[in-house]
């Protein structure tokens, strides 16, 4: 099974107070480049099949959260339509997905802070024994990341507008419990929280 594994990371920062939460340092690292070497962990552990990781990043900071994924392996796609929401980012990632014929997308927040590389490494074996179901991670209170998006589901997701992600086509989905699928980082208060 051929996997793209895309990193959402065009948003603006906007709760944080003119500070990029993607670059800023959590746990020794910038959290896009955290969660980043979680995820490749994760995927790592899996074995099987292809996986190929990329960021989606906005014009306005593409610079500096690209250097926050330097040597890391992440390919970085430019979204320049990021205003428009986070459908534009996931219209870049299925572009890419499907020009190099993946069965699979996994979409991860470059600001999923409680992401563990166990979490991406059950969602990719649930994702090899159903391929063509959608799955979404579930903490016990309600649905976060990661999500897998099946083939199947590619060109709908390239009809999407607006900042609601793929929720309205994620109806369907079976859920996977997995600890840390909704702890993201927004505000600077984030930063300091036990997790």
């Amino acid at each position: 099974m051929h996997v793209v594994v895309a990193l959402m990371a065009a948003g603006a920062s906007r709760r944080m107070g003119g500070t990029d939460k993607l670059c800023k340092v959590w746990r020794g690292s910038p959290l896009l480049a955290h969660v980043a070497k979680t995820a490749k962990r994760g995927v790592t552990a899996s074995r099987s099949g292809r996986v190929e990781m990329i960021a989606c990043l906005s014009t306005a900071r593409f610079y500096p959260r690209a250097a926050c994924l330097r040597g890391l392996g992440v390919k970085k796609l430019h979204v320049r339509d990021a205003t428009k929401g986070m459908s534009a980012s996931l219209r870049a990632a299925v572009t890419y997905a499907n020009r190099r014929k993946a069965d699979t997308l996994i979409i991860i927040p470059g600001d999923l802070a409680g992401l563990a590389p166990a979490s991406v490494h059950a969602i990719r074996s649930a994702m090899s024994r159903a391929p063509s179901q959608a799955l979404r991670a579930f903490d016990g209170t309600g649905v976060g990341h990661p999500t897998a998006l099946p083939r199947v589901l590619f060109p709908k997701l390239m009809h999407l507008q607006g900042d609601e992600g793929a929720r309205s086509l994620l109806g369907t989905a079976r859920k996977i419990r997995l600890k840390g699928a909704r702890l993201d980082f927004d505000r600077p208060e984030d930063f300091t929280r036990p997790t």
